[in-house]
Order: C-alpha cells, then sequence, then structure tokens
C-alpha cells in the first residue's frame, strides 16, 4: 500500500524530497567508497589483537602494511576459485596484471593500496556507476561488457587480490563461454558478502524508478530488492546469495526513501529470520566474522541498529569487529549513506579518498540519474533498465 505524506510524518519518516533523494543517492556511493578504503588495512584480520597491534585503533585511512600475520593469500588459487594451486595464471596473466607474486602467505591481500585507496570490488562497484551514468540507466549487458573490459586491461586498478567470484567468473571466460553465463559457485566462496558491494545503485535506481514521488515505498523496496537479486547473479551463481541480496535491495530502498534505519533493518532481518532488535542488545553477535552471507548480513545488521545513529562511530566499529569488514564494510557504508546522505559522512574521508575528486563525480552523476524523473521531473532520463 502506497504510504501518503500524512502516514509517514506520523510514523516518524523524513519527508521525501528530490534534494533528500540526491543526498542519499550520493551517501550511497561515498559511503561505500569512504569504509572501504578505512577497512582494507584491518581486511581478514580474525585475531583483532593482532590488528591492533598492527594498526591501533583504525580511524583514519592508513596504507596497508606489505605483511599480514592472518593472510592466506598464498593458499588461495589463482587460477580458479577458493584454495587450490599456484599454477593458475588466471591471476597475473588474465586479471589482476603484475600482482602474481604477491601471492604469497603472509602477504597482505591489499599490499599493493595506497593510503584510501578502494578495493578491487569497490572499483566495480564504482564502474558500474558510471556504465549506469554513460548509459543513463541499468543494463545487464553493458555492465558485463564494461566488468570484462576493466579486469582485463592492464592497470585498470592497483589491488593484488580478487575474490574468488572474479577468478571463477574469468576462468570460465577463458574458456569462451559468454559473459551472461560466466558466474560460477564453487559451492562454498560464493554465497559472500562480496557481491554486495557493486548492489547499491541498482537497487537505489530501481527504488527510483519504482516510486518516482517517493509515495509508494512498499513498491520502492519490492524493485529494488528483485533488481538486486538479478543483478548479483551476473557475477554469483548462488540462490542463497540472490535471496539476501533482495533483503538488502529492499532495506536500501526502504532508508533511501525516508524509512527510520532502525525500522527499516527489523524488516529485513525478518526477511532472512533474525530478530535484529534482539541481536544489537548483545555484546557481540553469534555470527562468524567471516564473509558468508548467513554469518556476514547479520553483523551488517547488527553494527547498523547498534551503531548507525552515528556514520562514524558505526565504521570504526565495523573495522575493529576484523574479518570480513573491507566488503561487509562497503555495504554498511552505502547503507548508512543513504540513510543519512553524504552531508553526514566525516568530510575528511570524503576528501582523503585516493581518487577523492573521480568519486566524488561519479556520486553527483548518480544522483543527477536517480533523481532524474522524481517528484514529477519531465526532463527524465529514459529507463533503458531490465530492473
Amino acid at each position: 500500500m502506497a504510504a501518503t505524506a500524512a502516514a509517514m510524518a506520523s510514523t516518524g519518516v523524513r519527508a521525501f524530497s528530490a534534494a533528500a533523494l540526491s543526498d542519499r543517492a550520493r551517501g550511497a556511493v561515498l559511503g561505500g567508497a569512504v569504509a572501504d578504503a578505512l577497512a582494507a588495512p584491518a581486511h581478514w584480520y580474525y585475531d583483532t589483537s593482532a590488528l591492533r597491534r598492527d594498526y591501533g585503533v583504525i580511524r583514519d585511512f592508513v596504507k596497508p602494511h606489505e605483511a599480514h600475520s592472518g593472510s592466506i593469500m598464498g593458499l588461495s588459487n589463482t587460477g580458479g576459485a577458493g584454495r587450490g594451486s599456484r599454477e593458475g595464471r588466471i591471476i597475473g596473466d588474465v586479471i589482476n596484471h603484475g600482482k602474481r607474486e604477491y601471492w604469497r602467505r603472509g602477504i597482505h591481500y591489499h599490499a599493493t593500496l595506497q593510503k584510501g585507496e578502494n578495493t578491487l570490488n569497490t572499483q566495480v562497484a564504482r564502474l558500474l556507476v558510471r556504465t549506469m551514468v554513460k548509459g543513463k540507466g541499468y543494463s545487464a549487458e553493458e555492465f558485463l561488457e564494461a566488468y570484462v573490459t576493466f579486469m582485463t586491461t592492464p592497470g585498470s586498478h592497483n589491488d593484488a587480490y580478487a575474490e574468488s567470484y572474479h577468478r571463477l567468473f574469468f576462468q570460465n571466460h577463458v574458456k569462451g563461454v559468454p559473459p551472461s553465463r560466466c558466474a560460477g559457485d564453487d559451492g562454498h566462496n560464493i554465497a559472500s558478502m562480496g557481491g554486495f558491494v557493486m548492489l547499491p545503485p541498482v537497487a537505489l535506481l530501481a527504488a527510483a524508478r519504482a516510486s518516482p514521488l517517493g509515495d509508494d515505498i512498499d513498491a520502492a523496496a519490492k524493485a529494488a530488492g528483485e533488481a538486486a537479486g538479478r543483478h548479483v547473479l551476473l557475477t554469483h551463481k548462488s540462490e542463497k546469495l540472490r535471496a539476501y541480496a533482495e533483503a538488502y535491495g529492499a532495506l536500501l530502498a526502504r532508508v533511501t526513501m525516508g524509512v527510520p534505519l532502525r525500522d527499516a533493518l527489523a524488516l529485513a532481518g525478518r526477511a532472512i529470520g533474525v530478530d535484529v532488535p534482539s541481536l544489537a542488545r548483545k555484546s557481540s553477535p553469534p555470527y562468524s566474522t567471516a564473509c558468508y552471507i548467513e554469518d556476514s548480513f547479520p553483523w551488517l545488521c547488527y553494527l547498523a541498529y547498534k551503531h548507525g545513529h552515528d556514520i562514524e562511530e558505526a565504521l570504526v566499529a565495523n573495522v575493529m569487529a576484523g574479518g570480513e569488514n573491507a566488503h561487509r564494510g562497503a555495504a554498511l557504508g552505502a547503507l548508512l549513506g543513504a540513510a543519512h546522505g553524504a552531508s553526514a559522512l566525516p568530510k575528511r574521508w570524503v576528501d582523503g579518498l585516493y581518487e577523492a575528486a573521480a568519486t566524488a563525480t561519479e556520486a553527483d552523476d548518480f544522483a543527477a540519474l536517480v533523481t532524474s524523473g522524481t517528484l514529477g521531473d519531465a526532463g527524465a532520463a529514459e529507463s533503458r533498465s531490465e530492473l
């Protein structure tokens, strides 16, 4: 049922406006980027005492050290998903050119990144934003074409690490499989938080197209969830992940349309069978900090519910919780940016990004795309989307 302005006001939902939507769309892009860059040095530290020993409490961008006591990158398969042989040449020859030498035990996953620089998954999310802006809408075909070009072009990014979904996709690609069928599932590593990093722009555009006047939150949430679920399948052949992606997409839509963050989180939790308000009363959630989606999405909800009133507090808490904090952080940062707007992000973080000017332009351009057609704007960009 459509939510009227009066009903929204009575439940404490902030009024929907083109200015608010623009700020929240910018916030989703910038929030994801700053959270990812903040967490990159601490990524996959499961021993939080080692994390504090190596970095202290991370409150600002720092360059990742070359050494990482908990790194098992040397056990990862350089020719496909998961762990395995280092004989394969997907890493080094097909993607992540010149980075194969870093795939050794004890080397930091992101040793090649600079202070404030984004990891590969957030680079792909930013690529998706640029592709959507260029095409004035969403196209799965155009994203896949851009993704293949980006990943196979030497020098397109500076990250040493590429998680399993990238390696499996390009293992299939080099065999001549069409991009639309290159997504795979090794049965263990694909249903992970890394797939969430690129979902915010897809979900937000779908929400805005479904409810241009911001008066039907349920329709916006449904459209955003379905769009996120479809998009994640392009690179992750996992129905489990798709189901969680739908819950995350709907969550993003609700906060973007002005639903209070905690109310939206409670609804998202119900969709995955988790009582988020009760979870947030615990000192720490009873889930692993690993990447697997059945653990990492509840962690995201916990952090957002408990600390989401303060973006800085929430993102620092995410970093210091360890584990899969870079991709979890990117998804959390996008959520909080969508809830509070870019104006609520710490300026030192936004300005301190390694590619601050380019990321700000991407956020501005995406906000213009999302708001075109809202509130009766006759100059709306034609929707070419498959959402």
